[in-house]
């Protein structure tokens, strides 16, 4: 066989590349349409995935906008009608209250105008009883004082039957060799000991603005108030002078009547009568009265 020339083995060799080259580019293509074979199925399926949850998502907008036209027509008025229903009844009730506020405030009125019209007229009976033949302005001092004594349950036995007393804490003290009787529940000091004069209104009056008494010079003839906190409920049993009971304590028994500060009229001045349990007014010049002197 004749020797292959060089031109023919360059020509062999250039066409053996060529068909490398092809047959590469022959794999590259069957890799490439593979790949672009998955491409398309991948693809597709998310393309159907897609078509499925738009159409998922179509229904639930429908839903969504059916719903929303279900309740523009027919529950929103409904709704509306019953917040209105519920804004009515709110609006009752208050009303409702207010109405029954006033009514409860009315009663409350009337109960308080009855009450102190019973009281006005049980007032007015008890002072009628004790004070005979009053004057405006008699009945109006009296009505003042018996005020005062049932607001403090002071007793008395004409005005104030029921009520309790003070329950008065005395102590005894010597004080310059003169006696004092401390009150701890009233802080008020009385004159102590066992003589004491019977003067008239004025006398007295005069006598205890010049006492000087366990080193002291401001007593003061006692107010009805205070005279009238020594008033106990029960009459106290001791032996005494001129008494053998009083509606006060025995450390006071020498005293069975005390003048008062305080005038009933222009000629006549308030007492306290602890032998019969209650107050009572007399003319400022009657001499049968003790005084006894507080501060």
């Amino acid at each position: 066989m004749a020797e292959k020339s060089l031109d023919d083995r360059i020509k062999e060799a250039e066409l053996a590349r060529q068909e490398a080259e092809t047959a590469k580019l022959r794999a590259e293509h069957e890799k490439l349409k593979e790949e672009t074979a998955l491409v398309h199925k991948q693809v597709n399926a998310k393309w159907y995935a897609g078509k499925k949850l738009a159409a998922m998502a179509t229904g639930v907008l429908t839903v969504v906008a059916l719903y929303g036209v279900f309740d523009g027509i027919f529950l929103a008025p409904a709704r509306k009608q019953n917040q209105t229903v519920e804004q009515a009844r709110e609006r009752l009730a208050n009303i409702n209250a207010r109405l029954l506020d006033a009514r409860i405030d009315s009663l409350h009125r009337k109960q308080a105008i009855i009450s102190a019209t019973i009281d006005s007229l049980t007032a007015r009976a008890k002072i009628s009883a004790a004070f005979e033949a009053l004057n405006s302005l008699e009945y109006a001092n009296i009505l003042k004082h018996y005020k005062m004594i049932t607001a403090n349950n002071y007793y008395d036995r004409r005005l104030n039957p029921d009520g309790g007393g003070v329950e008065n804490d005395f102590e005894v003290r010597v004080v310059k060799g003169d006696t004092v009787i401390d009150n701890a529940v009233t802080q008020l000091t009385w004159q102590g000991g066992s003589e004491f004069e019977k003067m008239n209104w004025e006398n007295a009056k005069a006598h205890v603005d010049a006492l000087t008494y366990a080193g002291f010079d401001d007593w003061r003839v006692p107010t009805l108030q205070e005279a009238m906190s020594l008033m106990k409920a029960e009459k106290v049993e001791y032996d005494a002078t001129e008494h053998d009971s009083l509606y006060i304590d025995a450390h006071f028994k020498d005293t069975p009547f005390i003048w008062t500060s305080e005038k009933y009229t222009a000629s006549w001045a308030w007492f306290v009568n602890f032998n019969d349990g209650y107050c009572f007014s007399i003319d400022i010049d009657y001499n049968d009265v003790h005084v006894r002197a507080v501060r």
